[in-house]
């Protein structure tokens, strides 16, 4: 059976090329051959620093009715086939999320009605 070690998982958020949340570390976990896991994490960022023209672009990004955030997730895998295991590998994930504002709004904050990409990279 195929599985994967992850270790070292970082997490953050971004708003036009700006990390607008404090890093949230995640526990190290199993993923087994076609099993699926939740991760829960609380994203913060009150009195991080952000540039000037941080509250402008929101207001403008609100206005215009939708907001675009990209989560990403930082980390180390390691595959692990019957009884072999291999080395670390570092991996990037970026996840792109369109939220929208207004009347026409999903009530979720992320529900699955709205526009998500989602990159990785090793």
């Amino acid at each position: 059976m195929v599985g994967i070690y992850y270790d070292e998982l970082q997490a953050f958020t971004v708003y036009k090329g700006q990390q607008i949340t404090f890093d949230s570390f995640l526990p190290p976990f199993y993923q087994g051959h076609e099993e699926s896991n939740l991760l829960t994490t609380s994203l913060q960022g009150t009195g991080l620093p952000v540039a000037l023209s941080f509250g402008y672009e929101v207001e403008h990004d609100q206005t215009a009715g939708r907001i675009v955030l990209n989560l990403k997730v930082f980390g180390k895998l390691k595959w692990k086939v019957g009884t072999w295991v291999s080395c670390r590998y570092r991996f990037n994930v970026n996840y792109v999320s369109v939220m929208y504002f207004g009347p026409n709004a999903p009530t979720a904050l992320l529900s699955s009605n709205q526009v998500a990409q989602c990159s990785t990279a090793m």
